[in-house]
């Protein structure tokens, strides 16, 4: 019985650790993220992904202003949670931070999924 346990364990330990298989922001990491909301400057694209009730979305936005100072970024529209406040370091939402919505570098990948899935999809983790 211990060892039938073991396996699913490990089976689903697995399937827990490959990444999103049609999410094209997937393979961005923190660093990137950061970096582009660091350099970026209003008039500027911005992507919010949304997550939200097992649905894959993102936004795609400008940044309207930017308060170096707080470290804050803010898009002209605000994701559905959370509000258009965003940390530049890490692309979080700033009144929501633990929540289901982020920034994330809106790369030719994002924008081309955008076009293809415009309402999002449930088909991506």
């Amino acid at each position: 019985m211990s060892t039938d346990r073991t396996r699913i364990a490990k089976a689903l330990g697995a399937m827990m650790r490959r990444p999103p298989h049609n999410d094209p922001s997937s393979s961005q990491t923190l660093a990137q993220i950061a970096r582009y909301y660091q350099n970026a400057k209003p008039g500027e694209r911005a992507a919010i992904r949304q997550t939200q009730y097992g649905l894959l979305r993102f936004k795609i936005t400008e940044i309207a202003s930017i308060n170096p100072s707080l470290g804050r970024i803010y898009l002209k529209q605000g994701a559905e949670w959370g509000g258009s406040a965003y940390y530049r370091k890490t692309g979080k939402n700033c009144y929501s931070p633990t929540g289901q919505t982020h920034l994330v570098v809106p790369t030719s990948e994002v924008l081309v999924w955008v076009e293809k899935n415009p309402e999002g999809t449930k088909n991506w983790n």
